[in-house]
């Protein structure tokens, strides 16, 4: 069976201690850099161009670029998840950005897929530990960002950001 779950930030909250400083660093229900309802739609269409780019059937009849053939629709549905790495890193937007654009670029292999087995492929996700992952800055893997990131907070132009209308709303829903 199938069953949804309703995410509640609220793990790292003591009922002793409502202040702990390991509370979720924004109110509510959201993380931070939640994938919108937009955000979704678009990763949909994306997929859906990337297949109209670089999908064919291996018939012959590929209907765009031969120089654009990158995923045969009869083969890639044989194995579906030998012929697909998905790799992300481990941020919950991120890793259904990914999952989106995979659904719009695979919509009719799923389909097939589940109505010839009867059952959903598996697709193995890709990620890291965050703090040996290469996929964003990583100051542990690359210590001079941290320098960098040193000179840019100390520039004008990030301390006069700091001082923006747009900064202090944010801040205020902290």
């Amino acid at each position: 069976g199938m069953f949804t779950v309703n995410k509640v930030y609220n793990a790292l909250v003591h009922e002793d201690d409502p202040t702990n400083v390991l509370r979720n660093e924004w109110g509510g229900t959201c993380q931070q850099g939640q994938l919108l309802t937009q955000g979704y739609e678009q990763e949909l269409q994306n997929g859906q161009a990337f297949r109209d780019a670089y999908v064919y059937q291996g018939d012959g009849d590929y209907g765009h670029d031969s120089k654009m053939r990158l995923l045969d629709a009869k083969t890639l549905f044989d194995n579906i998840a030998d012929n697909i790495y998905y790799r992300s890193d481990d941020d919950q937007r991120t890793l259904m950005s990914g999952q989106i654009v995979l659904r719009g670029l695979l919509q009719q292999e799923l389909n097939a897929y589940y109505d010839s087995k009867k059952q959903h492929p598996l697709l193995n996700l890709h990620v890291a530990d965050r703090y040996r992952d290469i996929l964003d800055a990583n100051e542990e893997i690359c210590p001079r960002l941290g320098e960098i990131s040193q000179r840019y907070r100390k520039s004008t132009d990030y301390q006069a950001f700091l001082q923006s209308k747009e900064y202090t709303t944010l801040q205020a829903f902290k």
